[in-house]
């Protein structure tokens, strides 16, 4: 942590970037996990069965067939999808809309792995 500053001393970037750090994840430490049952759950019955997460399994085949460089799958890329499902389920209280997934697909795994914004 930095030093703690002097009255009338200027504030650096560095200490104002720190206090921004600090202030946005105090509540989240706070917080219990969200749904770790559902999470729990998704995993053990859905995914683990399965071999990982839906877009685990759709970029390794693209993957393995030479669509995406097999480099850009890592343990964020892979996850992303789920992770924006569960984004509109806490923050917005509601599955995705029919429309969301594609949306999901076009604007966030697709640029994230390599390919242009449609």
């Amino acid at each position: 942590m930095a030093d703690q500053q002097q009255p009338g001393q200027p504030v650096g970037a560095e200490d104002v970037a720190e206090e921004q750090q600090q202030r946005v994840a105090e509540p989240e430490r706070q917080q219990p996990p969200a749904y770790p049952e559902l999470a729990e759950a998704l995993y053990r019955d859905v995914f683990d069965p399965r071999g990982g997460t839906f877009t685990s399994t759709v970029l390794r085949h693209y993957a393995a067939n030479g669509r995406v460089d097999p480099r850009r799958l890592t343990p964020i890329t892979t996850q992303i999808g789920e992770a924006m499902v569960f984004k509109l389920l806490i923050d917005l209280g509601r599955a995705p809309t029919p429309d969301e997934p594609a949306a999901i697909v076009d604007e966030v795994i697709l640029p994230a792995v390599g390919f242009p914004l449609p």
